[in-house]
């Protein structure tokens, strides 16, 4: 990516960032309207759980959205760390090259 400009860099964030919003608000609002079957004991005596066949129950397990877009995020930090750590050589480097360039006889130490 380094080859790219800043402005086909942040089209293609925008881009990624609208198409996977979308696939996680949808893929939620699924989760949520899904019937799992339960051994729920109250659950199994009632008629059905708004809209679900008897002995099924809605999907209610927010803590395992929660945890995929944790996961999601935390890799994100992974990645961000990883190129700040690539760019933070680079300009080091830039910066010894340039300093040797000046200052010649320095170089050598």
């Amino acid at each position: 990516m380094a080859c790219l400009s800043e402005g086909v860099k942040t089209a293609i964030l925008v881009t990624a960032m609208l198409l996977l919003g979308s696939y996680n608000t949808l893929s939620t609002k699924l989760q949520f309207q899904t019937c799992a079957p339960t051994t729920d004991p109250a659950a199994l005596r009632e008629p059905g759980h708004s809209g679900c066949l008897p002995g099924q129950k809605k999907y209610d397990k927010p803590w395992l959205n929660n945890m995929y877009m944790f996961i999601g995020e935390a890799s994100l930090m992974i990645a961000y760390l990883a190129t700040n750590g690539q760019r933070r050589a680079r300009a080091l480097q830039r910066a010894e090259s340039e300093c040797n360039a000046l200052h010649p006889e320095q170089g050598l130490l």
